[in-house]
């Protein structure tokens, strides 16, 4: 069955985690914002997307045309036949060419009336409905939303089958009791897709992250059911703030936790790791170390040689901790008002990995010639650059 992935703000970023998480499955870059993926196997959709960073929305392929003037035609196939209440529908539309949905709207309303139906066509000032519009439409659960999508000579139909769960994904933001906004946090966001381009997945791993802060990795570790989740960090305030924050995790998301996750925080060192954590111990690795200070005057030449210096100890450590065929998911900072902005740290035996298979045409994506990946927002002094080693 064919879905079609919503991608989110940075594509790049997006279709390396699908790519990671599904592999073995057929896949196929439709435009900048579209990844369709023909599943094998089947696709639990509703779970998955909650589990998905970088995704938007999931789309359900229902139908294919040539023409424009079919796409009515295959439409109203969809439609219901009976409905209690007002039923919602909307349209959005990916790629550059344009479609005419008014014209589609004013179709599908007057099928819906000969059917006894009421009914409201939702719209947006974007060709495209966001998540928000969707969820709170209900288009997802009471209605429909369409979605068209103009590749070459064929113009593909879905259905949207869910949407990020936005509320969710700011509620452990913003609402978890301990934060920490002076030494900065990773969003939620952010955390799960560096866990899926590590795990690929796989939930029977033991996972470190050794520069923990406030939690955030550790607890989208544990809502995703990775069984064995350490987390050290050299500050007495993140440990507390973390284990604060794990139990608030617990108590709030009872239903979503997998039961099996074993989580062990402890205050230590990176420099210092292989004193208490066992040689080739661990599967992944996923951080989000200290990235330099976030606000006043920032020294950026002095800061780039001190973490360069840090970062540098700090893998030697994990060579020794991490399995023979472990995997590394680091944010290095990247900062934008230097002529070279790369932090350049010793790797010694680790190698840089492209997060996109070996097969696949990157070159309208924005990564780096060093094959990573950019993330950031225009108003941001320094950027995170998401880094694959083995």
């Amino acid at each position: 069955m064919k879905y079609y992935f919503i991608l989110g703000v940075n594509p790049a970023l997006s279709i390396a985690e699908i790519l990671a998480k599904y592999k073995g499955n057929e896949y196929h870059l439709l435009n900048d914002n579209v990844l369709e993926i023909n599943f094998l196997t089947d696709f639990d959709f509703e779970k998955e997307i909650n589990f998905l960073g970088g995704v938007i929305k999931i789309v359900k392929n229902i139908d294919f045309c040539k023409q424009e003037k079919e796409i009515l035609k295959k439409i109203i196939k969809s439609l219901p036949e009976k409905h209690e209440g007002k039923f919602k529908f909307g349209f959005s539309v990916y790629g550059q060419e344009k479609l005419n949905t008014k014209r589609l709207a004013m179709e599908v309303k007057k099928e819906l009336k000969t059917r006894n139906i009421s009914c409201r066509w939702v719209t947006s000032q974007e060709s495209t409905l966001s998540s928000v519009v969707i969820t709170q439409n209900k288009l997802d659960s009471n209605g429909i939303e369409f979605v068209l999508i103009k590749e070459n000579n064929e113009i593909k139909i879905g259905k949207t089958v869910a949407v990020q769960n936005f509320k969710s994904l700011s509620f452990r933001d913003f609402s978890r009791p301990a934060r920490d906004n002076e030494s900065g946090m990773i969003p939620p966001k952010l955390a799960q897709i560096m866990l899926n381009l590590a795990s690929c997945g796989d939930k029977n791993l033991t996972l470190l992250d050794p520069f923990c802060g406030s939690g955030t990795i550790l607890m989208e570790a544990s809502l995703m059911g990775i069984k064995n989740i350490y987390g050290t960090d050299l500050s007495s305030r993140a440990i507390k703030d973390s284990l604060e924050n794990i139990d608030w995790l617990k108590n709030k998301f009872q239903k979503q936790l997998n039961n099996n996750s074993q989580i062990n925080i402890w205050q230590q060192d990176v420099c210092s790791l292989s004193k208490t954590i066992k040689n080739k111990s661990i599967d992944i690795i996923v951080t989000e170390p200290y990235l330099g200070p976030q606000r006043g005057r920032i020294e950026f030449e002095i800061t780039k040689k001190e973490l360069d210096n840090l970062y540098s100890k700090t893998l030697v450590e994990f060579k020794k901790v991490l399995k023979n065929n472990g995997v590394i998911v680091m944010i290095w900072p990247f900062f934008r008002y230097l002529k070279d902005g790369f932090l350049k740290p010793s790797i010694n035996d680790f190698k840089i990995i492209k997060p996109f298979p070996q097969n696949f045409n990157t070159d309208n994506l924005k990564i780096t010639k060093r094959n990573t990946i950019i993330y950031g927002r225009s108003d941001q002094k320094i950027w995170r650059e998401i880094v694959l080693l083995n």
